[in-house]
């Protein structure tokens, strides 16, 4: 049975990291090695790190100054010796039975990676995702054939493999490759920049439907917290993910959509020129439009910033699931349109339909359309 090494960049987790650590040295899977980095921590993860290291003999513990989950990942490699490499972050956790599953399916097939699905977890609310292609081994051709035809018909935000390297387990010589060659100044879409090229380039995958992933989303994680500088990060990742996919249309296409995404978190940091009194990937808004925002997350929180800074549009209500009867009890005169800002596109679906449901009409739910996404629609900063 191959070796799977599991690496941890640990920075400032602690409320969580136990939780974490726990599931891990649960595995059924006993071939295996944790290689935990702390990433310049400053609370007290690095002591919870150093005890369990004393506690489970497979457990090593580095640390080094803060320089993003990149550079820990990169300082993780220099010390793994696992036949395949898998990542987990400090805030998750798994399932008992994920990696004795995933590397019984690695020693039957032999893929260059495998994708599992992860449960999305906020609070007390959970998600399965189960929104991959069909389980099976994917040579390279059939499985760029699978994103061509995800890019051509699924909705923009559809993403065929997810970014995270949390739901992969990768060749040690896969994941190497990729990973060394990102910069160490993407402190930005880190995964992202790994995982695309990677799915771009390598000659098998195999995909798994089930869901062994915990993704805890908290708002006290990196995610969730506005910085200073978010969009020269964005523009550093950008020139990256841009050079990766020059080489054809189903490429360049990912790199577009993968550059959207990233920019949906970090409005509040976009040069004001871009907007122009106008949402550039929202194009059927217009200036001093009614608006009613439904969803409360990053890319929700980031549009109404703007909105509100610009004075593009006026703010009637910003609602989701927990009080959407404040919208639904509000004549449809008060609004002109109910912007879903979700980035989440089977989250996305539910809500048009349960908008529908509710008597809101059809004509007044806006969503993010793929045809408006264009790389002449991006800053000049990113194009």
């Amino acid at each position: 049975m191959y070796k799977l090494s599991i690496i941890i960049p640990v920075y400032n987790a602690e409320k969580y990291l136990s939780r974490c650590l726990d599931s891990v040295i649960a595995q059924n899977y006993q071939n295996l090695e944790i290689v935990i980095v702390n990433d310049g921590s400053t609370d007290g993860s690095a002591q919870i790190c150093e005890k369990y290291a004393n506690l489970d003999k497979r457990i090593m513990v580095y640390h080094k100054e803060n320089g993003g989950a990149g550079t820990a990942r990169k300082e993780a490699l220099k010390h793994v010796q696992g036949d395949y490499i898998t990542c987990v972050d400090a805030d998750d956790w798994i399932e008992q039975d994920a990696y004795d599953d995933l590397m019984t399916i690695a020693n039957e097939t032999q893929p260059d990676l495998l994708a599992c699905s992860f449960i999305k977890e906020f609070g007390e609310l959970q998600t399965e995702r189960k929104d991959y292609p069909e389980e099976g081994y994917y040579n390279e051709k059939k499985f760029h054939g699978v994103i061509k035809t995800a890019g051509d018909k699924e909705p923009f935000f559809c993403q065929v493999i997810n970014a995270s390297l949390c739901c992969k387990v990768m060749k040690k010589s896969v994941f190497e490759r990729f990973q060394k060659e990102v910069p160490d100044e993407i402190v930005m879409g880190e995964d992202l920049a790994v995982v695309l090229p990677m799915i771009l380039n390598i000659n098998s995958i195999y995909i798994s439907k089930k869901a062994y992933y915990h993704y805890c989303q908290n708002k006290e994680s990196t995610t969730w917290t506005w910085k200073i500088g978010e969009f020269d990060r964005l523009k550093i990742l950008t020139d990256y993910l841009k050079k990766i996919g020059s080489d054809n249309d189903v490429s360049k296409r990912l790199v577009v959509q993968s550059i959207y995404f990233a920019m949906m978190e970090v409005l509040h940091d976009i040069p004001d020129d871009y907007f122009n009194n106008k949402i550039p990937f929202l194009p059927r808004i217009s200036l001093n439009s009614r608006l009613v925002v439904y969803g409360k997350g990053s890319f929700a929180s980031n549009l109404i910033e703007i909105i509100n800074h610009l004075k593009l549009c006026t703010l009637v209500l910003n609602v989701d699931s927990a009080d959407a009867e404040v919208l639904f009890s509000l004549d449809e005169e008060k609004y002109d349109y109910v912007v879903i800002a979700i980035l989440d596109y089977m989250i996305v679906d539910k809500v048009k339909l349960y908008l529908e449901e509710n008597n809101i009409s059809k004509e007044k739910i806006v969503c993010i359309d793929k045809k408006d996404l264009t790389l002449d629609n991006l800053p000049i900063e990113l194009r």
